[in-house]
């Protein structure tokens, strides 16, 4: 799927006018088959946890933003290319959903929303729930999701909630 790398670092790093490239210095995955009831919070935990450089989820809800009903995430990661934890993979079996991710590299070609692979849509996939597990897959355990933090939740306590709603009110 990757293309082994080319050049010396420097020169994959520059452009030709060697000037360093904003968009060659991101790395975007998107993420079908996010549904409404999956821990957005805890998946990006998950990411964070595996991924060491920085990284961001973002909803592409085209309906209105943040509502949070978006079954298509962008990851971001803040690298020129792919992530190692990422590599070779096509799918993350999450709490038994499977999340199909979608490298740039696949471009626009046609690919299957419940195996990941190429060349068939999901109603002719002939994989099984056996070969979802197999190579190309990343399983996050029940164990390893109810251990991540849920990084959706913006207070720890009621308590704190109440305090930052003080100091709000007291700006005003």
């Amino acid at each position: 799927m990757h293309q082994p790398d080319k050049g010396s670092v420097r020169a994959r790093q520059l452009g030709r006018d060697e000037a360093r490239s904003a968009t060659e210095l991101e790395y975007e995955v998107l993420l079908h088959n996010v549904t409404r009831f999956t821990d957005i919070g805890r998946l990006s935990a998950y990411f964070q946890e595996h991924i060491a450089a920085e990284n961001e989820l973002e909803d592409m809800d085209t309906y209105t933003p943040d509502s949070r009903t978006s079954n298509v995430w962008k990851l971001t990661v803040r690298m020129a290319r792919c992530p190692k934890f990422l590599r070779e993979i096509v799918r993350i079996i999450w709490n038994g959903q499977t999340i199909i991710l979608k490298h740039p590299d696949i471009g626009r070609r046609l690919q299957c929303w419940r195996c990941g692979n190429l060349g068939h849509t999901e109603a002719k996939c002939r994989y099984t729930e056996a070969q979802l597990h197999e190579p190309g897959s990343r399983v996050a355990t029940e164990q390893e999701i109810a251990g991540l933090e849920d990084l959706a939740k913006p207070f720890t306590s009621f308590e704190e909630m109440k305090e930052v709603v003080a100091k709000r009110l007291l700006l005003q």
